[in-house]
């Protein structure tokens, strides 16, 4: 029911901004709210966790990089620090 209530959330900000961009940024962080749920009541076996854990962060990397990648190429971002 929560995870219900956090994508109405993100449908609502994109709504109120009429951009696409916002909740793909805020969808690609989903995955630390799912991991405090399952933190907070211990609902489920560790394998199961860390199974769900790596599929939800290759999600929101996945989505993260749709975005930055239909952004121009810039090398400055691109550099190490």
């Amino acid at each position: 029911m929560s995870c219900v209530l956090f994508v109405l959330a993100v449908l609502l900000v994109v709504y109120r901004d009429q951009d696409l961009r916002s909740g793909i940024y805020l969808l690609s962080f989903w995955h630390y709210y799912l991991y405090w749920l399952a933190f907070a009541f211990g609902a489920m076996d560790f394998e199961v966790f860390k199974r769900d854990a790596i599929a939800m962060k290759t999600v929101s990397v996945a989505a993260l990089a749709t975005v930055y990648l239909r952004a121009p190429l810039d090398l400055v971002s691109l550099a190490p620090s």
